[in-house]
C-alpha cells in the first residue's frame, strides 16, 4: 500500500509540475510582444489581410466576405491548414435563421471608437493610415460619427486619417493599414471589457427574432 501511495503521490506531483510549466509557457506567450500588420478594405464587401509573427511562428490570414484562408509557418516551414470557408458559411446561415443583428447606433460607434483608442494605445502601431468615405442611413448619425472620427484622429497624431463623410447617401468605402507590435494579454483584457458593454452585446451578440 505504501508503494502504491508513493507512486500516486509522485504522479500527482508530476502532473502539478506539468500544469505549472504549461501556465508559465502560456504566460510567457501572452506577455511576449507579437509583430503584426493589418490591411482592410470595405466597399460592399470586406477584404481583410492580417499577419502576425512571434519568435519562430508566423501566421497570416486572408479573408473576403465568407471565405478565409489561414497560413502558418514554424521555423520557415509551412503548416497546411484547411480553408475556413465552409465553416464560416455554415455559421452565417445558422445566424441568419436565428435572426438579424440589431443595427448599430451612435452609442455602438462611440464604444467602438473607445475600444479602438485603447487598443491602439496598446498596439503602439509604427504606421497607421485610413482613407476613404462613409455615410450612414441618417445624416445626423453621420455627423456624430464624423465628430468621433475627428476626435480619434486628434488622439493619434502619428496616424494619417483621410476619412470624408457623405451625408446624401449610405456608403462605406474605407481602406485601413496598421503595423506594429502588441503584448497579447493587454488586447485580451481590452477585448473582454469591450464585449461586456451592453450596447456592444446588443449589436454583436443579441439578435432580433
Amino acid at each position: 500500500m505504501a508503494v502504491v501511495a508513493g507512486a500516486l503521490l509522485f504522479i500527482l506531483k508530476l502532473l502539478l509540475i506539468l500544469m505549472a510549466a504549461l501556465l508559465v509557457v502560456l504566460l510567457v506567450l501572452l506577455i511576449m510582444p507579437v509583430g503584426y500588420s493589418i490591411s482592410a478594405a470595405v466597399k460592399g464587401s470586406l477584404i481583410l489581410r492580417m499577419e502576425a509573427s512571434w519568435a519562430v511562428i508566423k501566421v497570416s490570414v486572408a479573408a473576403e466576405d465568407l471565405s478565409a484562408r489561414v497560413r502558418m509557418s514554424v521555423f520557415g516551414r509551412e503548416i497546411r491548414l484547411r480553408r475556413a470557408e465552409k465553416k464560416i458559411r455554415a455559421k452565417a446561415e445558422e445566424k441568419k435563421r436565428k435572426g438579424r443583428r440589431r443595427k448599430p447606433g451612435v452609442a455602438f460607434f462611440r464604444e467602438a471608437l473607445s475600444f479602438l483608442k485603447e487598443a491602439l494605445e496598446v498596439l503602439r502601431p509604427r504606421e497607421l493610415r485610413a482613407e476613404g468615405c462613409y455615410g450612414l442611413e441618417d445624416p445626423a448619425d453621420t455627423a456624430v460619427l464624423s465628430s468621433l472620427i475627428m476626435l480619434a484622429g486628434s488622439c493619434l497624431p502619428g496616424g494619417q486619417m483621410e476619412l470624408n463623410p457623405v451625408f446624401d447617401s449610405e456608403l462605406i468605402d474605407i481602406r485601413l493599414w496598421i503595423a506594429g507590435s502588441v503584448v497579447p494579454i493587454m488586447i485580451v483584457f481590452i477585448a473582454v471589457k469591450y464585449l461586456l458593454k451592453k450596447e456592444v452585446r446588443r449589436v454583436l451578440i443579441l439578435r432580433e427574432e
